[in-house]
Order: structure tokens, then sequence, then C-alpha cells
């Protein structure tokens, strides 16, 4: 994996002549590192959290280390993949990356058990979007416009 290539490894900030020079005479106050690219976009952990709670047995405890683990790795995992679709999706000329573009990358990197699951996934997010637009279809004339028809004309008189 070339996590140089993603923008994931620790890049030290450029230094610019035309800045000022910084007071040495002041202590820093601020001794934190800058940021990756892989922390600034790192997955939030309470939901890596809910994850790794609702995979596991009741009485099995994760420590923090392990859940910001988790997260960086999911993190990675998410960049990794979107990488080589968008390969694809350039190598296809288009512009926006498809589901379609994320399956075949998922088998370009040997992750051929997760495609069926996903594509089930994907069918079912189909089937209930057509309910929903179904449902809506079936709605009075008044209710399938939404509040845009109850809008009142605030510049008449009266």
């Amino acid at each position: 994996i070339n996590a140089e290539y993603m923008g994931m490894t620790d890049v030290e900030p450029a230094t610019d002549a035309a800045q000022p020079a910084t007071d040495t005479t002041q202590p820093a106050t601020d001794t934190a590192q800058p940021a990756t690219a892989a922390e600034l976009t790192l997955l939030p952990l309470a939901t890596v959290s809910r994850v790794l709670k609702s995979s596991l047995p009741d009485n099995v405890h994760i420590a923090k280390e392990a859940k910001t683990s988790f997260a960086r790795s999911a993190t990675f995992f998410v960049h990794y993949v979107t990488t080589i679709a968008n390969q694809l999706c350039r190598e296809s000329k288009r512009l926006t990356v498809t589901s379609g573009d994320v399956m075949r990358a998922l088998e370009e990197l040997d992750f051929h058990d997760l495609v069926p699951a996903l594509q089930e996934f994907q069918e079912s997010q189909r089937n209930k979007s057509s309910a929903t637009d179904v449902a809506e279809d079936d709605r009075p004339s008044s209710e399938a416009q939404g509040p845009a028809s109850m809008a009142v004309d605030v510049t008449a008189d009266g």
C-alpha cells in the first residue's frame, strides 16, 4: 500500500522565506504537531466504538488506543479504496465516482467477498427509495406539493 501516494504520510510544513521570523524570546505555548491528512479525516471515535461494540460480545472491553487504531485503519481503508475507485473513474474519462467504481476497486484490491454484500445493500436501498417514491405519489396533490403549496403572499394588501 502506497501511503505516500494517498497523502497519508507525515509531511513537514514548507517554510516560506516571505514569512516573518517567529519571536524566539517568547516561550512556545503550542507544542502539538500539525495534523496529518489522515488525522484530519479520522472517523469519529463514537461511530467506531458503536461498530466495535456491535461486533464483539458484551463482556469485551476495548482500550481507547485500540479504538483510535481501528479509526485510523478504517480511514486508511476508505482513502485507499477511494483512490483506486477514482483511478478507475478517470480511466473511463469520467469525473464522478460511482458505486460501480467502488465495487471494481474492491475487486481489484482482492476484497471480492465484500462486493456481494455491498450489492445487496445497494439493492435494498434502491427498494426503500422506490417504495418511498410510490408512497409519495399516492398522497393527495396538496400534500405531494409540500409546504410550497401553502405559501402566503406577503405582498397582498389585507
